[in-house]
C-alpha cells in the first residue's frame, strides 16, 4: 500500500496572515503519516529586509517540513523574485533515484510553472515509480497548453506500460485536463474513479471548488479522501487530498 498526500501549503503563512505556521503545518502532515507528500508554493530561500536596515534569511521550508520521517527530499524552483524563490516539492520516504524540474511556462505567464519529476524508488529490487508534482497556471489557455506539455513530457519519460503518479494544484476547476490526461496517457483521477465526483479543496474555509487533484496509470485506488476538519481550515488556503493506492510491489513475496 502506497499511501499519498498532495497540498498547496500557501508558503507556509497562515490564511489571511503572513504569519509563519510551518511548525503547524509540519505536525498535520506528519499526522497523516503518507509515504509520498506532493508540495505546491515551498519557499525554497526568501530573504527580507529587516526593522534595523539589515537581512533576514528565511531557511528553507522543505528540509524543516520533512523532518526526520521522510529522509528523501525533491524541490524544483519555479517562481523567483528579488527575495528569493519558491516552487514545487516532493517529500518521500523512499529513496529517490533521479529527479529533475522540467519548466511548462507558457510564453505569457505571470509566474513560471513547473513539472518536478522524480523517480521513487519502492523495494530494494531497484522497482521504481515515475512521480510528477506541479502547479499550473491561472488562466485557462495557459493551462491548456501546459496540460498538453505535461503529457508529451510523461510520454518520453515513462515507458508506455509504466505505472506513474502526477499531483498538484491544477487550478483545473473546469476540469478540462482529465480527458486529455485519460486520452495520452491513459491516466485516471484517482478521487473521481471512487466518488464519481471531483474533490472540492479550494478554498479551504469554503470548499467549492475541485483545483488539488491525483492523477496516476498502473497502481489501484483504494482510497481518496479531502481532508476537511478543522485544524487544516485553519491553516493553508488550500484543503490537502489524501489518495490510498496498491501497486505491483504490494503483490510481491
Amino acid at each position: 500500500m502506497l499511501k499519498m498526500l498532495t497540498y498547496n501549503i500557501h508558503k507556509g503563512k497562515r490564511l489571511r496572515s503572513n504569519e509563519l505556521i510551518l511548525e503547524r503545518l509540519r505536525e498535520r502532515i506528519r499526522h497523516v503519516d503518507a509515504d509520498l507528500v506532493f508540495l505546491q508554493e515551498v519557499v525554497g530561500s526568501d530573504v527580507r529586509e529587516s526593522r534595523d536596515g539589515g537581512s533576514q534569511t528565511v531557511e528553507a521550508q522543505l528540509e524543516f517540513l520533512a523532518d526526520e520521517l521522510w529522509p528523501h527530499y525533491s524541490y524544483g524552483r519555479n517562481a523567483v523574485y528579488d527575495s528569493g524563490h519558491h516552487g514545487n516539492a516532493l517529500i518521500s520516504k523512499h529513496p529517490i533515484a533521479q529527479q529533475r524540474n522540467i519548466d511548462i511556462s507558457t510564453s505569457h505567464a505571470l509566474e513560471k510553472r513547473g513539472l518536478l519529476h522524480a523517480k521513487i524508488e519502492l523495494t530494494s529490487r531497484e522497482r521504481h515509480l515515475d512521480c510528477f508534482c506541479t502547479h499550473l497556471g491561472l488562466s485557462i489557455w495557459e493551462r491548456r497548453k501546459q496540460f498538453r506539455q505535461i503529457s508529451k513530457k510523461i510520454s518520453r519519460l515513462v515507458d508506455s506500460r509504466a505505472p506513474f503518479i502526477l499531483a498538484g494544484d491544477f487550478n483545473d476547476w473546469l476540469c478540462v485536463g482529465g480527458p486529455l490526461l485519460s486520452s495520452t496517457l491513459q491516466a485516471e483521477e484517482f478521487y473521481y474513479c471512487l466518488h464519481r465526483r471531483r474533490p472540492k479543496t479550494f478554498p479551504s474555509f469554503w470548499p467549492i471548488l475541485s483545483i488539488d487533484r491525483i492523477y496516476g496509470r498502473g497502481v489501484k485506488v483504494v482510497n481518496a479522501e479531502v481532508l476537511d476538519d478543522k485544524a487544516w481550515r485553519s491553516l493553508s488556503d488550500h484543503l490537502p487530498l489524501y489518495v490510498e493506492v496498491e501497486t505491483s510491489t504490494d503483490e510481491q513475496p
